[in-house]
C-alpha cells in the first residue's frame, strides 16, 4: 500500500514546516466538515449521510496527522 497516494500531505512532513502545514491542512478540513455537519445535521436524511461522511473524514484526518508525525520522526518513510 502506497501512503503517498492516500495521504499526500502527510508524506511531505519531512521538516518542521512541512509537519505544521500538514497538521493545519488536516485540521482545517476536519473543522470545515464538522461545521457543515453542524449546519445540516438537523435534516433527517442529509444529516445521516453527512454524519457518516464526517465520521469517515474525521478518521482520515486523524490518521493523516498521525502519519505526518511518524514521517517527521523518520519512523515511516
Amino acid at each position: 500500500m502506497d501512503l503517498k497516494i492516500i495521504f499526500p500531505h502527510a508524506m511531505q512532513a519531512r521538516s518542521l514546516k512541512g509537519l505544521i502545514i500538514a497538521i493545519i491542512i488536516y485540521a482545517v478540513v476536519s473543522f470545515i466538515c464538522g461545521t457543515i455537519h453542524g449546519l445540516v445535521g438537523g435534516i433527517p436524511l442529509i444529516g445521516f449521510v453527512f454524519g457518516i461522511v464526517g465520521w469517515a473524514l474525521g478518521i482520515y484526518c486523524t490518521v493523516g496527522i498521525i502519519i505526518s508525525v511518524l514521517v517527521f520522526l523518520n519512523i515511516v518513510k
